[in-house]
């Protein structure tokens, strides 16, 4: 797993913060939302509730500050990715209302693991997931957002939401005390690159561009992390942007 993040041309400081485990094949990244550096707050503390959230189940005894989960490190999707971001849902919003300066603040959240011959997905939010398979783009992860609603409930056909919806959340990390998680899982084939991301990067890139980068993407996946941040600092940079790349390395599937 290679992970990469910037600052991008606009913002003053990276509310953007991304946590790997690579041996139990576990990523996580987060896009924070908030004044007075409230989501930075609201993304790290994301990244280190899911990490927390595995680690303590691997060894209840080494984190003894965070509420032991239901099921092993290798329990099903449904059980430890949710329950890691509603454990950091709780976290963030808690910590919102115990401080007046972070009142509001939230984060977007995906994560993603690796189980043999499955990717396991949860996420809240509009930072995505993408996988590259056999020439093909392909988005596994659905935004949650009023510009996705408006295309989902078919408004229009052919028209455009309005700009203000554009990067309005339906869904975020820490804005109510309960949040729903959506989870997915993807049988996984040799040669795979999946890529997570934060809107930084779509906003700044069209999914022709991002398939342009992963066609050409070789056993070098820093070079490809760094271009794709590259050209969309190229393209802008207004906003903070992240990038978790991974290469399958399993045997195809059957089915």
């Amino acid at each position: 797993m290679v992970q990469r993040t910037h600052r991008g041309l606009r913002r003053p400081q990276n509310e953007d913060r991304l946590g790997t485990w690579p041996e139990l094949g576990l990523a996580v990244l987060a896009d924070g939302m908030g004044g007075h550096r409230a989501g930075e707050v609201a993304s790290a503390m994301a990244v280190a509730a899911v990490l927390v959230h595995f680690r303590r189940a691997a060894a209840p005894d080494s984190c003894p500050d965070s509420p032991p989960p239901t099921k092993t490190p290798h329990a099903p999707l449904s059980d430890l990715l949710r329950e890691s971001l509603e454990h950091a849902n709780r976290q963030i919003h808690a910590a919102s209302q115990a401080n007046q300066t972070m009142r509001g603040m939230g984060t977007t959240a995906v994560a993603m693991r690796f189980t043999g011959t499955a990717l396991e997905i949860a996420h809240v939010g509009d930072s995505r997931v993408y996988r590259w398979r056999t020439n093909r783009l392909e988005p596994l992860t659905e935004d949650h957002s009023v510009a996705q609603e408006w295309v989902r409930k078919g408004r229009c056909p052919g028209a455009e939401p309005p700009p203000q919806a554009r990067h309005q959340l339906t869904r975020a990390l820490g804005i109510d005390s309960h949040v729903r998680v959506d989870v997915g899982c993807h049988q996984v084939a040799a040669g795979d690159l999946y890529l997570a991301c934060s809107d930084g990067l779509t906003d700044m890139l069209t999914d022709a561009d991002i398939a342009a980068q992963l066609a050409t993407a070789t056993t070098d996946l820093e070079h490809t992390a760094d271009t794709l941040i590259a050209q969309a600092n190229e393209n802008g940079g207004l906003d903070n942007i992240s990038v978790i790349l991974a290469r399958a390395a399993v045997a195809p599937s059957d089915t």
